[in-house]
């Protein structure tokens, strides 16, 4: 079941990269897993957990949040413990940014920002995202 969550979540991840909000059957597929959550283990607990805040947050109408979002998700995918695809040509623009050529990059904020071409405020992010988190708990 955890390898099923993990291609669920991959492509949660990549369609809210891409900054659109995840299709209905991927949403259904997601609500599944939440919902047969005790038979996951503890990390495919913990990154469902998080996947379905990020999903909850990209759904929030808030001006502006779905690029903080994608910002977020380009740091927080570079850190996700993979080894990097060394021959992928490097994004020259987030338009450009796949999940692919993040996993495994270790991503610095200031690296995360020059690709994106702007700032953002990660603590905004994160307090909304430990919102959501909270409010699905465990």
């Amino acid at each position: 079941m955890d390898e099923w969550a993990h291609e669920v979540r991959l492509n949660i991840w990549a369609t809210l990269l891409d900054g659109a909000v995840p299709s209905a059957e991927d949403l259904e597929h997601l609500h599944r897993l939440w919902a047969a959550r005790e038979r996951l283990s503890e990390p495919s607990r913990l990154a469902l957990r998080i996947c379905l805040a990020c999903v909850q947050l990209a759904q929030d109408g808030m001006p502006g949040l779905r690029e903080e979002l994608r910002i977020f998700l380009a740091y927080y995918l570079s850190r996700d413990g993979s080894a990097p695809i060394m021959n992928l040509p490097v994004p020259r623009s987030a338009h450009e940014l796949t999940l692919e050529w993040l996993r495994g990059r270790e991503l610095s904020w200031e690296e995360v920002f020059r690709i994106f071409g702007r700032t953002a405020n990660p603590d905004r992010i994160r307090k909304l995202l430990h919102e959501r988190l909270e409010q699905l708990g465990g």
